[in-house]
């Protein structure tokens, strides 16, 4: 096969030809084109700049139009003179100081005024006025406006012990409740505790309780309407649900006709001595318990619980911003789970065989003690039927002394259940103008007054225990996943404890334990109220009244 014939080599004069190849194609410096030609070359380039260029033209209009050719809105610092045209709308802005937990908030901040030429600029809408209402027994104080005012579509709120203030829609506000200052509260549950030892004369009951009870009204009757409320009311049943007392199922709207309702509803309660507790109210709205959501995470084991985790249940679920939690006494007992664990089984059981030889010493020491009464006539059956009689007759007695107090204006005695009450009570009881005598024949001495004394028969029959105490660290667990299944955001839970000059510190520093850590662990606050305190909340509630 033929083959083309090489080329010549070059001579002297001429250059080889540059053969191209990707390398020395990449390596040649390349001529920068025009913006011209750029623009002419690539068609998204060309439109990108020019709508870059017909908003930047609009821009520069509408700059043009609102400072050349619209007549502007101008606000004015200074006071208004008597050459004004346009009348002149006048406003001042208070911003509630942020209050402590001990006492009620200060005074607000007065800013400068501010003048608008604009005509009905920055006019608020009139409050409505609100019913002023009294029950029997001297209550009353409900009602009146509140001193608090809102820009935009939210309204302010103020307590007589404390103001606050709503910025625009749903915005802040200040709640101050027996001396007691939340932040940021929209919506409201109060619990309060209306069984017999709240109204013990030993905490100066019927006039202390009126104090509580007015203040609740106050402020509820201070609420705006864009914020919600409700009452709990709870006594001492062994069943806590089952005497539980709802105002409404479910948080209401605090308007003028859901207040009105209220103060009706609450006006009666604990206002008689013969009628006391939830049932007391204007009428009875039982607590239906909603079944526990899905993946809950509840400890089912736990069949009894603490009243105070069982009253907290239903405000929880309302998802108010905080509940106020009132009581007189905490039981110091957490509740119980069934059935008893393995290992508690157990433990009881050891203890039982522990104590055999003891059982056996009390048993030979009551039998010796029926022997001996028997030959004197009495036997134990005698013994309950004469203290029966005895505790009938003494609380007849105390009825009729009850009587003759209310019929002169004066406070009866309450909560005094038992024997063993009136007798540790004695001396309060004269105090008070009340002098009861117990019958102690036939239980307490024989026809010859001699003391009869019948040790407690104790139980020879080892019974396994049905149930397990809890403790008040399942009662706070429980809390904590009642707040997780009911509400997106966590409840403030603010509590406070009513005592008496006679309630002994031990005492209510033990009440004082759960209460705090319930405080504690649920961003809320916890205080001690006693009579002093609430006579000089009243004295505060007057002065503003009166200045």
């Amino acid at each position: 096969m033929a083959h083309d014939p090489a080329p010549p080599p070059p001579s002297g004069d001429e250059q080889a030809p540059v053969v191209e190849t990707p390398a020395t194609s990449a390596a040649t410096p390349r001529k920068k084109k025009h913006i011209y030609l750029r623009l002419i070359s690539s068609m998204p380039l060309a439109v990108t700049v020019l709508v870059h260029v017909l908003l930047v033209l609009a821009a520069g209009a509408v700059v043009i139009q609102q400072n050349f050719i619209e007549k502007k809105k101008t606000f004015e610092a200074s006071a208004p003179t008597e050459n004004v045209s346009q009348r002149q709308v006048e406003h001042r802005l208070q911003v509630a100081r942020r209050g402590g937990a001990s006492g009620s908030s200060g005074s607000p901040i007065e800013v400068n005024r501010v003048f608008s030429t604009a005509e009905n600029a920055l006019q608020l809408p009139p409050l409505p006025d609100l019913p002023s209402l009294s029950g029997p027994g001297g209550f009353g104080g409900f009602g009146g406006v509140g001193s608090g005012v809102g820009l935009g579509a939210g309204t302010g709120m103020a307590t007589s012990l404390g103001g606050g203030v709503g910025l625009g829609g749903r915005g802040f506000m200040s709640m101050s409740f027996l001396g007691i200052t939340d932040q940021n509260v929209q919506n409201v549950v109060f619990v309060i505790d209306t069984s017999p030892r709240m109204m013990d004369l030993r905490k100066s009951g019927f006039r202390a309780f009126e104090i509580i009870r007015n203040e609740i009204g106050s402020l509820i009757g201070r609420l705006p309407p864009a914020a919600t409320f409700n009452v709990i009311l709870f006594g001492n049943s062994h069943n806590p649900y089952a005497d539980l007392n709802l105002f409404r199922p479910e948080l209401v709207p605090a308007t003028t006709e859901n207040k009105e309702a209220f103060f009706a509803w609450m006006a009666p309660v604990n206002t008689v001595h013969t009628n006391l507790g939830p049932r007391s109210a204007g009428s009875f709205n039982a607590y239906r318990r909603p079944p526990f959501p899905e993946n809950h995470g509840f400890d089912t084991t736990i069949t009894n619980i603490n009243r105070l985790a069982a009253v907290l249940k239903p405000a929880i679920a309302m998802q108010p911003d905080t509940v106020f939690l009132i009581t007189g006494d905490v039981s110091l007992r957490a509740g119980w789970r069934e059935p008893p664990s393995a290992d508690f089984l157990r433990q009881e059981r050891a203890k039982w065989d522990r104590r055999s030889d003891e059982r056996r010493k009390d048993l030979a020491e009551y039998e010796k003690a029926v022997r001996e009464l028997a030959a004197r006539g009495i036997t134990p059956e005698s013994i309950d039927r004469a203290r029966g009689a005895a505790s009938r007759k003494a609380q007849a007695d105390l009825a009729e002394a009850n009587r003759r107090l209310v019929a002169a204006g004066k406070q009866p005695v309450v909560n005094i259940n038992s024997l063993y009450d009136i007798e540790r009570r004695a001396d309060e009881l004269r105090r008070a103008g009340i002098n009861i005598t117990i019958d102690g024949r036939g239980w307490k001495v024989d026809d010859q007054g001699r003391p009869i004394r019948l040790p407690n028969r104790p139980n020879m029959e080892y019974t396994p225990p049905t149930r397990e105490d809890i403790t008040w660290n399942d009662i706070h667990l429980h809390i904590n996943r009642l707040q997780r299944a009911f509400t997106s955001k966590k409840v403030a839970i603010t509590t406070m404890l009513f005592v008496g000059p006679e309630d002994s510190e031990s005492r209510v520093e033990d009440w004082s334990v759960p209460l705090r850590e319930i405080s504690r662990r649920n961003d809320g606050k916890f205080q001690v109220l006693t009579t002093k305190r609430l006579e000089e909340i009243l004295a505060a509630q007057n002065a503003a009244r009166n200045p």
